[in-house]
């Protein structure tokens, strides 16, 4: 049986170096195509630029609104029995972790204390006092 394929060191001298060669001109082409983008700007006339202008106060103004928005959801207390768990991880000092902990406990029976909260986490004091000014309990 013939071997079809030949191992690099059985290429003669010339086969090598063309080898070589077209290997390097690939990573060259490569390391072109990662970096065109810091040599190669597009070319934007005036309005192209006053409407990117726009569109991005635009974008900063709802940024900020929805930065806003989201401080003032987090600074009325929330229902530990009804909250879901989106309001409850946006809390400082509540991790995914004790979220799912809370919603299984309140699943068996709902809290009727905060100092409950004490039992599903390790909260440090700080960490307690906020919880405590953020979460209500209705009952």
């Amino acid at each position: 049986m013939k071997k079809i394929s030949r191992s690099f060191i059985s290429f003669t001298r010339t086969e090598r170096m063309g080898l070589m060669a077209l290997c390097a001109l690939l990573i060259i082409l490569i390391a072109f195509r990662f970096t065109m983008h810091l040599w190669v700007h597009p070319v934007i006339n005036k309005k192209q630029e006053q409407r990117m202008v726009i569109a991005w106060e635009k974008f900063k103004q709802t940024q900020a609104k929805a930065k806003d928005s989201i401080t003032k959801v987090t600074s009325m207390p929330l229902d530990l029995n009804t909250a879901d768990s989106i309001s409850l991880v946006r809390l400082k000092g509540i991790g995914p972790v004790t979220v799912s902990k809370i919603i299984t406990y309140r699943r068996k029976q709902p809290f009727t204390d905060l100092y409950q909260l004490k039992e599903l986490g390790h909260f440090s004091k700080a960490t307690f006092d906020t919880l405590k000014m953020q979460l209500i309990i209705h009952k």
